[in-house]
Order: C-alpha cells, then structure tokens, then sequence
C-alpha cells in the first residue's frame, strides 16, 4: 500500500506540474504574466459511492471475486488557479 500511496502522491505532483505548464502558456498567449497559486483543489475522490441496502445483501450472497493479474493505472486532476498581472 505504501508504494501506491507514493506513486499517488507522484502523480499528483505531476499533474500540478502540468496544470502550471498550461498556465503559462495561456498567459504568454493572453499577454500577462503568471502569478503565484490563489487555490489548488485536487478533483475526484476515491471513497466508494453509497450503495443501497438490496445491493450490499446482494454482495454478501456473491461467490468471491476472481482476481486477474494486470495493471492499474493512477492518475491525479487537480484544478489550480493562477493569479495573474500584465
């Protein structure tokens, strides 16, 4: 688990990295000059969504889950917002 919260947490910071590079472009197409950071809020969320009562009956009834070797892939969306100045 630690190595998935690591490569969670590199994905993050890729995806700021990235939120900044587009930034900037924007600003040197529009003529001003990219600031600091107003907000950063990191988009999504991992926590399972409610589910009614006759579908976690219906779970408890099920056979196990078979579980196939493969990948997973992570990835991070964060809205950043820029100040800016011409």
């Amino acid at each position: 688990r630690s190595d998935r919260k690591a490569l969670e947490a590199e994905a993050r910071a890729q995806a700021v990295a990235d939120a900044r590079d587009k930034a900037a472009g924007l600003a040197k197409s529009a003529g001003v000059t990219l600031g600091p950071v107003f907000s950063i809020t990191e988009q999504g969320g991992s926590a399972p969504a409610p589910r009614p009562m006759a579908m976690l009956m219906e779970a408890k009834a099920a056979p196990a889950p078979e579980y196939l070797g493969g990948e997973i892939e992570i990835d991070a969306d964060v809205l950043v917002y820029y100040l800016i100045s011409k």
